[in-house]
């Protein structure tokens, strides 16, 4: 479920096996977990995770043991990259996906990484060449984070809490990281929570070469053109999700499907064979009378829904959740994918979701005119950012800020990634350049981390049939005006599941706002104790008048701040847990979280 390793620029060094231990310590789940740990002069390698985790590969070697490698993954095409190599003259000793990298890479170099399919965060040690290469995935379903020890060495983990073991990675908190977390909800790669980690960004790999490093992007999605857009679009998506998800269960007798009754995974269970099991909808905040739909279709295409309930407070699943994120996670649906996994993680230890689909077949109309102002004004457009992102604008943010930390973030710029994007893709219509900005920024630092932290701390390995290569490709070939005709939500989608269910079984075809019914109960005991005691104090961040001003116009209703609060709050979380480093020596807030529900 993670690796972890560490580069020294001294060659000759014989690194800490103690650390190194620690860090693989911090990633295990549980303590019966496997793990495995290869040390050399200079260098270290080391992986961990659940025996029924085939994503949790032992440290491969090439047929000559001068590559080695470690892979967090769950390559589809592994069988079709082995026949291959074999066919070379590569011999495996083993089924896991690190052999494989480490033959990949004896064989392609650095561009095995464009020929591997499903989610990977992989390192290759070339030891002949003292070369280490770090390598994510093509949309960044597997984190991959990594430091530079001050000219000293290269340390790097899939899993942030087993970086921050190392000695020689300083906890401090980066402000422009936090800045774009307060005007996005989330830090966009390359930039994290603290000052000295990097997140390797999505179909990227970086090579430590000597002292030199060095980041190169190995795949980016195509650009849409009339010749590439298929003939008949809802038979081109069935097709290809089908062959999706059976590359998704090949190696897995069962496993549960995550259905909210929404347009994904409506398409998702009707795409899905048996083998995908049972369909759980789990309680949040649902409708009941969505919940009386989404459980007829799913009869109407030939299945039993079954439907769970939340059982454990929700803040438990708070307190849980934020003990594991590593940064501060600002959107409360993180919350409810938690208590989703957790439910679903009682019907098996695989789960196929619906993540990725929005992102690919629903354009969203309020980030079109916000990347569209932005780019064409080449500033901040206030009614435009938070029109789109429901957080805080500019302007708002600014307001909030002591006036160190305004100083200190007065030239940093959230959406600067967002614009390098958008302009890269300057031949294309406003349409198919925001989805292609909110596949490369949005949809891997927020919706996918959110998916795999939940995922993780649950215990169960989520798969994406939507997000195959295959079917990503299509999604990007696809004309916009077939993804979505005025408001109807996800077009394209819908026109698959027409044939297969009557109009009063179709989920709606407007985007529905999540309902997050728990959150005002939440907010009412957590900000008084958390944003307005002595210990938070504005974090040197945010002024404390203008905290108190957020707080009495959201308690007398002149504005609703619930977004923007509850980020605050899991701020504060994230501060106790990993700056701080003593959140247990305040029980008094943690008792009042305990009650939040």
């Amino acid at each position: 479920m993670a690796i972890i390793g560490r580069l020294s620029f001294d060659g000759n060094e014989i690194l800490a096996r103690t650390v190194l231990e620690q860090m693989l310590e911090a990633s295990v789940r549980h303590a019966v977990d496997p793990r495995g740990l290869f040390t050399a002069p200079g260098i270290a390698l080391g992986w961990c995770g659940g025996a029924h985790d085939l994503g949790a590969s032992p440290i491969g070697t090439s047929d000559h043991l001068n590559i080695r490698a470690v892979a967090d993954s769950q390559l589809t095409n592994a069988g079709e990259l082995r026949a291959s190599l074999e066919r070379e003259g590569h011999h495996f000793h083993t089924r896991t996906d690190a052999e494989l990298v480490a033959h990949a890479y004896d064989r392609w170099g650095s561009r095995a990484f464009e020929r591997l399919r499903g989610p990977f965060a992989c390192a290759v040690w070339d030891e002949r060449n003292r070369v280490l290469v770090l390598a994510r995935d093509h949309v960044g379903i597997r984190p991959l984070h990594f430091a530079l020890l001050q000219g000293h060495g290269v340390v790097f983990a899939s899993d942030m809490r087993a970086l921050l073991q190392d000695p020689g990675v300083m906890r401090e908190w980066c402000p422009d990281g936090i800045d774009a977390y307060l005007a996005l909800g989330y830090i966009p790669a390359p930039l994290t929570a603290y000052r000295r980690i990097s997140k390797l960004e999505p179909a990227h790999f970086l090579i430590v070469d000597g002292r030199r490093l060095h980041v190169e992007e190995y795949w980016d999605l195509p650009v849409p053109s009339a010749g590439t857009a298929p003939h008949d679009v809802a038979w081109a998506v069935k097709g290809a999700l089908k062959a999706s998800v059976r590359r998704e269960l090949k190696d897995h007798k069962s496993a549960a499907l995550l259905y909210s009754g929404g347009t994904a995974s409506c398409a998702l269970l009707f795409a899905a064979d048996s083998r995908a099991g049972v369909p759980i909808t789990v309680d949040v905040d649902q409708d009941p009378s969505e919940l009386a739909r989404s459980d007829a279709a799913a009869a109407h295409l030939g299945r039993v829904r079954e439907l769970e309930t939340i059982t454990r407070p929700m803040s438990s699943l708070v307190e849980e959740l934020t003990a594991m994120s590593g940064e501060p996670v600002g959107d409360p649906s993180a919350v409810m994918q938690f208590a989703v996994c957790t439910a679903a993680a009682k019907y098996g230890e695989v789960a196929l979701s619906g993540h990725g689909a929005a992102a690919l077949w629903a354009p969203c109309a309020r980030r079109r005119r916000l990347l569209s102002h932005l780019a064409l004004a080449h500033r901040h457009d206030s009614a435009a950012v938070k029109d789109a992102y429901r957080l805080w604008d500019g302007e708002h943010r600014r307001c909030i800020y002591t006036r160190g930390f305004g100083w200190e973030v007065r030239d940093a710029n959230p959406f600067v990634h967002h614009l390098e994007r958008y302009a890269s893709r300057a031949g294309c219509n406003a349409v198919d350049r925001t989805l292609y900005v909110d596949v490369r920024t949005c949809l891997p630092d927020n919706t996918l981390a959110i998916a795999e932290l939940a995922a993780s701390a649950a215990g169960l390995s989520l798969r994406y049939p939507f997000l195959d290569r295959q079917m990503v490709e299509l999604a990007m070939a696809t004309p916009a005006s077939l993804k979505q005709r005025g408001r109807i939500w996800m077009h394209a989608l819908r026109r698959l599941l027409a044939p297969q269910l009557p109009p009063r079984l179709l989920p709606s075809a407007l985007r529905q706002p999540p309902r997050h019914t728990w959150l005002p109960a939440a907010l009412t005991m957590l900000v008084p104790k958390m944003l307005l005691g002595p210990r938070f104090d504005g974090r040197g961040i945010v002024s404390r008048p203008a905290l108190r001003q957020l707080w009495n116009e959201h308690l007398s209703s002149r504005a609703d701040h619930s977004r923007r609060l509850w980020a605050l709050v899991m701020l504060e979380f994230w501060f106790r847990n990993f700056i701080d480093g003593d959140a247990a020596a305040e029980p008094l807030e943690y008792a009042v979280l305990l009650k939040a529900a």
